[in-house]
């Protein structure tokens, strides 16, 4: 399954690496309403914006007023909806890569609300129909992520997370809510599972090292972050090792947010760059990943 896309006249703009660095997710709104103005170019942005598949129908359904006393219990981590201004809905077909599709287009459009200033918090979607039912949404695709989004409550300034092993953590101060992720030097082999890349600036591509930091800064529940990078033979090769308390649908919407990240980064830089090739690898039995991995998309780099 190959990706397509499609960079706008707004994507051009955009600084997706600071962006990228910038975003937090915020779970604290403060009752301040998000503009018709504003809202018609989040509407405008989402229909021409970046697809990973760009046969899947898709929609996007904006909601105010009562919609987060609607929604609490029904989206979100055990039931937490955060009471925003605003809810973005978005739906799709249920078709081969959906959830990624989606995953995909949900990172495109939380950097554009960074960019525009406003903050945001992706939440799980277990229920579908509930969601549909809550909202009175009269429509044949299904709720696949739901984003709270408004202007976020100030939030003290905390320290940013890198897991190197548990014995080997390092911090860096940021401001907002940050919460642990891997670091880049643990998410990445070179040529074979386990081997380290050299990270010297004289002996990897600084183009690759970008867009792969970028990569690892993608959201992904609770930050499991169930996937790692291969590069070999001229191709990036995303992994993913299921885990028993991320469902199948937040995992592939990881892996969606995630491939935007790199994608967007590294052709921003190579325009040799082709898309994500979702779905079973073709030599992936001579990859000899660890137990429990699967190669389950490929970016062919130049």
């Amino acid at each position: 399954m190959m990706c397509g896309f499609q960079i706008t006249q707004q994507e051009d703009r955009m600084n997706y690496e600071e962006l990228i660095q910038q975003r937090q997710s915020i779970r604290s709104f403060r009752d301040k309403a998000v503009s018709a103005e504003q809202m018609a170019e989040i509407k405008d942005y989402f229909n021409n914006c970046e697809r990973l598949i760009p046969d899947i129908r898709v929609s996007l359904e904006l909601c105010t007023g009562d919609a987060g006393t609607r929604l609490e219990g029904v989206v979100g981590y055990r039931g937490n909806a955060f009471f925003a201004p605003l809810y973005l809905v978005l739906l799709s077909e249920k078709k081969e890569g959906f959830y990624e599709n989606m995953g995909y287009m949900a990172e495109a459009l939380s950097l554009k609300l960074t960019d525009m200033g406003l903050d945001a918090c992706w939440l799980t979607v277990d229920h579908g129909d509930m969601v549909k039912k809550t909202l009175l949404l009269e429509t044949a695709l299904s709720p696949v992520a739901v984003i709270a989004c408004g202007y976020g409550k100030p939030e003290r300034g905390v320290l940013r997370i890198d897991i190197m092993t548990p014995a080997d953590v390092k911090f860096e101060a940021r401001e907002g809510h940050i919460a642990p992720k891997i670091a880049q030097s643990e998410m990445v082999y070179d040529g074979s599972w386990g081997v380290t890349p050299s990270w010297e600036e004289d002996q990897f591509d600084p183009v690759l090292d970008k867009a792969l930091y970028a990569a690892t800064l993608a959201p992904s529940f609770l930050n499991r972050q169930t996937y790692r990078y291969l590069l070999k033979d001229r191709r990036v090769i995303l992994c993913e090792k299921p885990e028993e308390m991320v469902s199948e649908a937040d995992r592939k919407l990881g892996l969606g947010a995630t491939m935007y990240n790199f994608h967007v980064i590294y052709t921003q830089y190579n325009h040799s760059g082709h898309g994500w090739k979702v779905g079973s690898v073709e030599d992936a039995g001579e990859l000899r990943l660890a137990e429990g991995y699967e190669a389950v998309a490929s970016m062919q780099l130049w």
